[in-house]
C-alpha cells in the first residue's frame, strides 16, 4: 500500500495534484509539536507499507523526506522527479489545471529527406543531360 503526500503549499496542491495524494505542507513537519496525520501514523514503518512524498521537482520533497526520517520515519521515498515529470508519464491520474510550461512542446512536422530512389533518378537524369549536350571527344591540337 502507498501513502501519497503532496508537500507543496496549499495553494499549489488545489491547483493540481496526483488524484490520491493528501496535501501536507513541508513546513508542517517544523513547526507542529504532534505533526502526523492518523494515516502517516498508520503507514509509519509498516513493512507492507510506503509513504511517497512530492512536490513539483524533488527541491522541497527531499528536505522533508529527511526530516520525516528523523523523526523516526524509515518507510519514506520520494517521487522521482516530482509531480511535473509524473505529468509527463502519467496525465491521466492529475485532478486539476497543470501549468501550461508543464506540456512537452509541440514538434512540428518534418520535411521528409528525398529517398535514395529519387536521389538516383535525379542524378541519372543530370548525366543524362550532360551527355546529350557533349559533342564528343575534343580533338587534341
Amino acid at each position: 500500500m502507498v501513502l501519497l503526500l503532496d508537500v507543496r503549499d496549499t495553494d499549489e496542491y488545489s491547483v493540481c495534484h496526483i488524484q490520491t495524494a493528501y496535501r501536507y505542507p513541508a513546513a508542517t513537519v517544523n513547526r507542529t509539536v504532534n505533526p502526523f496525520t492518523p494515516e502517516m501514523l498508520s503507514f509509519k514503518n509498516h513493512p507492507l507499507k510506503k509513504i511517497v512524498i512530492y512536490d513539483r521537482d524533488e527541491k522541497i520533497a527531499c528536505p522533508a523526506a529527511n526530516l520525516l526520517f528523523e523523526k523516526g520515519f524509515d518507510n519514506i521515498v520520494v517521487l522521482s522527479g516530482g509531480l511535473q515529470e509524473f505529468f509527463q508519464k502519467h496525465p491521466e491520474l492529475i485532478v486539476g489545471e497543470v501549468p501550461k510550461e508543464w506540456y512537452p512542446p509541440v514538434l512540428k512536422k518534418k520535411t521528409r529527406p528525398p529517398s535514395v530512389a529519387s536521389l538516383n533518378s535525379t542524378k541519372k537524369a543530370s548525366i543524362t543531360k550532360e551527355k546529350t549536350k557533349s559533342t564528343g571527344p575534343k580533338p587534341f591540337k
